[in-house]
């Protein structure tokens, strides 16, 4: 049987491990870079990256050298597919064409079929 400060031992400890979980969790998530709406704006392209990457360091006017990826939503809310970036600032060469949108060296999306696909593969 435990006695009273073992109890509090193992509350303790429990704690500082559901904490630690939770602040891995946090850093696990995405953060929003930046939005970029279809010029008829129908479409927006949200590129993201993980959180824990604001805290590895980066030379002064780098934050674009951030891997990250980018998604294309709907005004619904609906998603068209995420493809990876290399770097941040490659959101920069987004292309709305008439079906999709694409990136050079990175991939493309289609619309009418609701995909993308990365060039990288």
């Amino acid at each position: 049987m435990l006695d009273s400060r073992h109890k509090r031992a193992w509350l303790a400890a429990g704690i500082c491990l559901a904490l630690f979980a939770a602040v891995c969790g946090w850093l696990m998530m995405d953060q929003e870079y930046e939005r970029l709406p279809s010029p008829d704006g129908r479409y927006t392209a949200i590129v993201s990256y993980p959180r824990y990457a604001t805290a590895l360091p980066a030379l002064p006017g780098g934050g674009g050298d951030k891997a990250g990826h980018i998604h294309i939503i709907d005004a619904a809310g609906e998603s068209y597919g995420e493809l990876p970036l290399f770097m941040l600032s490659q959101a920069n060469d987004l292309e709305w064409t008439r079906g999709g949108a694409r990136i050079k060296g990175v991939g493309e999306w289609d619309f009418a079929s609701k995909t993308c696909q990365s060039w990288e593969e």
